[in-house]
């Protein structure tokens, strides 16, 4: 098996509770304040949107009823010339005005910003339930998504009601300023959480540095290359410190234990040594017995035959 595919399926054993301390608590803290920064942006966003479609409403409410008190003269006198200009001025007045249109009470537009609608009837549902409208309303128009129409009724002194302003507001701007305020949002999101991320990280490492050198001393102890003088250093009370204490005690211990072992290995080799010095004199006396009594044999036997 070649070196890239053993790193490969090394690669692929790899599983998340292999990861180190610093890797599990920075992760779930990263995931953790992701979720709540999302959680929290959607619903300050959801609530800023709502809150300018609500100010834009009530601005496109303040807007109509001048206008619909300007329109009332030409709207009597036909002078749809004069009505066109008041539409026009409204719509170069507020960006977010779509459309303006003034219909007469049998449902003709008198003039409208839109190419084409002046002179027309009112046809649909939707363009006719605005003729009974007697004061302002607002509502959503139907299969166009991001607008929204006031009506109210234009009124002369003597007649009543001689017609309906009609005018469409659109929520592109509001749309458009949700989004700058999510890209925001999102922006300082990602900075809060890459900063942090970092100090999570940073952290975690001081955190989990005991854990780490007291692994790497017990594996130094395994392989039998430790050194018995080195200990942990006590930074804090917490169970990481608690943790560098209790293997500094452990070293103390096994460092005495070793040091005894020592010490009475020193006494064996000492009395061994004894043992030996003196089974060596031993032996000598025995050599030296064994030829007296072969000399006092050869006397004896000298004597034995003279």
């Amino acid at each position: 098996m070649s070196a890239k595919t053993t790193i490969a399926a090394g690669a692929r054993r790899w599983r998340p509770r292999d990861a180190g301390l610093t890797f599990k608590l920075t992760v779930p803290f990263a995931a953790v304040f992701l979720a709540l920064a999302v959680l929290m942006a959607t619903l300050l966003i959801a609530a800023s949107r709502r809150q300018m479609v609500e100010s834009l409403r009530l601005r496109s409410g303040i807007l109509v009823q001048p206008l619909s008190v300007a329109l009332s003269d030409p709207i009597v006198t036909r002078d749809r010339q004069r009505v066109q200009e008041l539409l026009d001025e409204a719509r170069k007045a507020d960006p977010d005005v779509a459309y303006a249109t003034v219909v007469d009470v049998q449902g003709v537009v008198l003039a409208s910003t839109e190419q084409g609608q002046a002179g027309k009837t009112l046809s649909q549902d939707f363009d006719r339930a605005a003729l009974a409208a007697s004061a302002l309303a607002q509502r959503d128009v139907p299969g166009r998504s991001g607008l929204f129409e006031t009506v109210v009724p234009v009124s002369y002194a003597v007649l009543g009601k001689v017609g309906v302003l009609r005018v469409g507001v659109s929520t592109a701007g509001v749309d458009a300023a949700t989004r700058r305020v999510a890209l925001q949002a999102a922006i300082a999101a990602v900075v809060a959480l890459a900063l942090g991320a970092t100090i999570c990280a940073v952290a975690t490492r001081r955190l989990v540095r005991p854990v780490r050198v007291a692994a790497e001393r017990l594996r130094e102890l395994a392989s039998g290359a430790a050194d018995l003088t080195r200990r942990l250093d006590v930074r804090s009370g917490d169970e990481f410190g608690r943790l560098a204490e209790s293997f500094n005690l452990f070293m103390d211990g096994l460092a005495s234990i070793i040091g005894n072992v020592r010490l009475t290995a020193g006494h064996v080799t000492g009395a061994s040594q004894q043992l030996s010095g003196a089974t060596s004199q031993l032996a000598s006396g025995t050599q030296q017995q064994a030829a007296s009594l072969e000399e006092t044999a050869a006397s004896l036997e000298q004597i034995t035959a003279t």
